[in-house]
């Protein structure tokens, strides 16, 4: 997920092969990275934009999304929120049905996001031309291009283990990404492994708009990273279907680190695998179980007084792991968690989608916890960022 990075949720399926006839193939390792408390607000253009014609929504244009069952039952399901992450980037995302909208105090009406902030989002570097006669053709063509691109911040990474794996990295030589985009390199510290996402990670601040506190705290955090201090940011390696003891490890040092980026995308990963696990429609196998007996779920319950986009990230997780047989019990004993999902449920302010889930949540508990039979797998899916979170 680019959100480790990135102040947008993109989960993608990354797959490494390498000839058998390769020297080195048993040695590939998946990129350790650093998990990064980025937030919208951090790329978003000045407010100039706000009152561009082209960007903002027209007053009919507004005045049908206010009336939309969507809007008026949870506004935050299509505003974008500035201090957490974007949703998912699409091809269509001008055109589609499910466009995120910025709305900053001060502005007229809700906007689109502008092609540069989308570049951004995706981790494309600030020289990187996307439209007029250099680039591509029109600003359409740029947004359904930039939907349809992979991070390439993380394909950095990735690239950089597999030539290592190979033996045709020079991690000695001064970085590409740096020299070609005027970035001062980064250090390199102790850890090779780390030292590979070095390159990946001069792309990401040749992405971030320069020259600004947040650009100068980002990297700080990768020099910190990358030579290993003992007050630097949480990492993470991705997991793939199933959590593996080292995955565990992982997600239990996001959760318990308290930055908001760190639990969230730990929630999300969480959350993913476990939907993952529905779909099979089988109740009792592996993850749900290591959740719930491996001391993640008092984690995950624990994120339910954090931060907004934490707490709304766990009600999600907990929505879908609630639909497990060995969630239920750990789950129901809990009653400072039951009582903040009442809460939830009770709040007029809280409303909308994270109120209803939390409704959903302890009727799962009350249905499982008798004896009756779990609700239908296929059902289960996350509300918070459309068909593309997992």
């Amino acid at each position: 997920n680019c959100s480790e990075l990135l102040p947008q949720q993109r989960l993608r399926l990354y797959i490494v092969g390498l000839r058998r006839d390769i020297d080195g193939r048993s040695d590939f390792r998946w990129p350790e990275l650093p998990v990064l408390d980025t937030s919208l607000a951090q790329v978003l253009e000045g407010p100039e934009v706000d009152n561009d014609t082209q960007n903002m929504l027209s007053e009919e244009q507004f005045a049908k999304l206010q009336t939309s069952s969507e809007y008026m039952q949870d506004p935050e399901k299509r505003l974008a929120q500035l201090h957490a992450k974007a949703r998912t980037l699409t091809s269509g995302y001008r055109g589609g049905i499910r466009s995120e909208f910025v709305f900053r105090v001060g502005a007229p009406r809700p906007r689109y996001f502008t092609v540069r902030e989308c570049a951004r989002l995706q981790g494309f570097p600030e020289s990187f031309v996307h439209c007029g006669s250099e680039g591509l053709p029109d600003r359409n063509r740029a947004y359904h291009q930039l939907g349809n691109a992979v991070c390439p911040v993380v394909v950095a990474a990735i690239a950089a283990c597999v030539l290592s794996a190979i033996g045709l990295h020079r991690g000695t030589l001064p970085s590409g990404a740096a020299t070609s985009h005027g970035i001062e390199p980064l250090p390199r510290g102790p850890d090779p492994h780390r030292g590979l996402t070095a390159s990946a990670l001069e792309l990401l601040l040749a992405a971030s708009p320069t020259d600004t506190a947040e650009s100068l705290h980002l990297r700080a955090l990768c020099e910190v990273f990358l030579l290993g201090g003992s007050s630097g940011v949480p990492s993470s390696t991705g997991c793939g279907r199933g959590l593996s003891a080292s995955d565990v490890e992982g997600l239990r040092r996001l959760l318990a680190s308290n930055l908001p980026g760190a639990q969230t995308t730990a929630l999300f990963a969480i959350g993913r695998v476990a939907y993952l696990e529905g779909q099979t429609g089988i109740a009792k196998t592996a993850p749900a179980a290591v959740v719930a007996s491996g001391g993640l779920l008092a984690l995950v319950t624990g994120c339910l007084a954090g931060a907004n986009e934490v707490q709304r990230q766990a009600v999600t997780t907990l929505k879908i792991l609630s639909t497990f047989e060995s969630v239920v019990g750990p789950l129901a004993r809990d009653a400072s968690a039951l009582q903040r999902l009442r809460e939830f449920m009770q709040d007029a302010e809280a409303g909308g989608s994270i109120g209803r889930q939390a409704g959903e949540i302890l009727q799962n508990l009350g249905v499982l916890g008798h004896g009756s039979p779990p609700p239908a797998m296929g059902t289960v899916g996350c509300e918070c960022a459309g068909a593309e979170v997992f």
